[in-house]
């Protein structure tokens, strides 16, 4: 039995049911489909305004964090001087406290300043008098080694006179009694000699002596007035803008207001809030 095979056709190959192009009508209609899409998009872009900016209530914070400004002493708000979303310039006042414990401070301050400026009269006048005795003593030195020299003088020559006179009592020139006086003369004026040179001594222990005083007190009048000089600094520092019992508060830099927790004069703030 002879079978015939039918050939299929490729799936490439155009088909009479389902042609490969579309029709011109379709090309047409999509060209100028977009053409007016195009259009529309442009009159659009021209002639219909869209809003730029949008209007909302915000709260602006520092990129940082804020700097809270805080009272260091338990005090009393007598003035605000500054609100909210204020710009401060450096310095500026921002509150003003009222407070006893400033009051004792700046008590306490006119109290060391007088302090201070006592020991530094004080020492001015020891320094005067330390001088004056000095000077004093130089010269009881000076009239000691000058008595010591005329008595070293004094008791060589009557220590030559006493040799030259023994030598001649020795040939029956001199009686021994006159000897015997010119030997007490000498002895005499040894005495004097060695007691000119304690005097010079002494005097010269007493000036060494007055030094090391005078400069162990300065040392320690020095070393008060420091400990002053560095107690007043410091409430120097705390009593800055202050005067009285009054505390300004002021800002450290340029600067905007974000709060402020204590608004009316009155209120009551403790250190550190």
């Amino acid at each position: 039995m002879n079978s015939q095979l039918a050939t299929r056709p490729s799936i490439e190959t155009e088909s009479e049911m389902l042609p490969r192009d579309p029709p011109a009508w379709v090309i047409r209609a999509c060209g100028w489909l977009l053409i007016a899409f195009f259009g529309i998009g442009l009159l659009a872009s021209i002639f219909v305004h869209l809003p730029e900016t949008v209007t909302a209530p915000f709260v602006l914070v520092p990129k940082d964090g804020a700097d809270p400004i805080q009272s260091p002493y338990l005090a009393i708000v007598h003035r605000v001087a500054v609100n909210e979303g204020e710009t401060v310039k450096e310095n500026g006042e921002l509150f003003v406290l009222r407070s006893d414990e400033i009051r004792g401070l700046d008590t306490q301050f006119r109290t060391l300043s007088e302090d201070l400026r006592e020991k530094e009269t004080s020492l001015t006048k020891m320094d005067s008098a330390h001088a004056a005795q000095i000077e004093i003593k130089e010269q009881e030195i000076g009239q000691a080694e000058s008595e010591v020299k005329f008595r070293e003088k004094h008791a060589t020559t009557s220590r030559e006179l006493v040799e030259r006179m023994d030598r001649l009592s020795q040939s029956g020139g001199i009686s021994q009694v006159e000897l015997l006086h010119l030997r007490l003369d000498l002895a005499a004026s040894e005495k004097d000699q060695s007691v000119a040179q304690r005097t010079w001594q002494q005097a010269t222990l007493e000036r060494q002596r007055m030094e090391m005083d005078y400069s162990r007190q300065r040392g320690q009048d020095l070393a008060e007035i420091e400990k002053i000089k560095y107690r007043l600094a410091a409430l120097k520092s705390d009593l800055e803008n202050s005067e009285q019992n009054m505390l300004s508060l002021r800002a450290p830099y340029d600067a905007v207001v974000i709060s402020v927790a204590q608004r009316s004069a009155g209120s009551v703030v403790q250190n550190g809030q």
